[in-house]
């Protein structure tokens, strides 16, 4: 028996968003917290209005779900994350954009 995950240099993530439920199973309310990449505050997404959030809020025993980065991944590029297979159909990714922070989250 091996363990494989030994093998790898320890990685480190850290924590940008959490998803919050209050309330009941099968009922209750979603608010995300979530940190702007580029000044590195935390936000409070509740519905439709957005405020400012102390970092020391983010831990929450109503945490739902977790979103985490990977250190080390901040600048590879995507062909290093996925070659191309041999035989492959090549895809021109220079056409896939990457939305601003202003594109990626818009309150509804």
């Amino acid at each position: 028996w091996r363990c494989y995950v030994c093998w790898y240099p320890q990685v480190e993530y850290d924590l940008y968003a959490v998803v919050n439920h209050f309330g009941m199973l099968g009922a209750g309310h979603y608010v995300a917290y979530c940190q702007n990449p580029v000044d590195n505050k935390w936000h409070c997404y509740n519905d439709a209005g957005v405020t400012d959030l102390d970092e020391s809020a983010v831990p929450s025993a109503s945490a739902y779900l977790l979103f985490y980065a990977r250190r080390d991944m901040s600048r590879a590029q995507i062909e290093q994350l996925f070659p191309r297979r041999p035989g492959g159909v090549p895809v021109d990714i220079s056409k896939i954009g990457r939305p601003t922070w202003k594109e990626r989250c818009t309150v509804m």
